[in-house]
């Protein structure tokens, strides 16, 4: 999932058990904007499809809680309902580091 630092698509607030999320800019029609955790060498850890119409909570696996300062997070062109093999599928469109605010 290497890709060049982008501007964010979407904003991220680090909140206790995952993140809080604000939307942003709609995917392609037809498709949906996936979120993806890459904590250090691990495989990149899909925390869903973005929802584009409301603000969101979405969980992050309890063993990666620690790490939330230390990753790193990718939005990703997906199909409808997120990647069906679990690794993305898409280009990724935008990747950010998690940093306080």
């Amino acid at each position: 999932m290497a890709a060049p630092q982008t501007p964010p698509a979407h904003v991220w607030q680090r909140i206790e058990a995952g993140l809080f999320l604000r939307p942003g800019p709609a995917p392609a029609p037809g498709r949906a904007l996936e979120l993806w955790l890459i904590a250090g060498e691990a495989a990149p850890v899909s925390l869903g499809v973005l929802p584009q119409d409301r603000r969101a909570a979405l969980p992050v696996p309890e063993d990666l809680r620690p790490r939330l300062r230390t990753v790193v997070l990718a939005v990703s062109d997906a199909p409808p309902g997120g990647s069906p093999t679990g690794a993305s599928t898409g280009a990724v469109l935008a990747t950010g580091a998690v940093r306080d605010i």
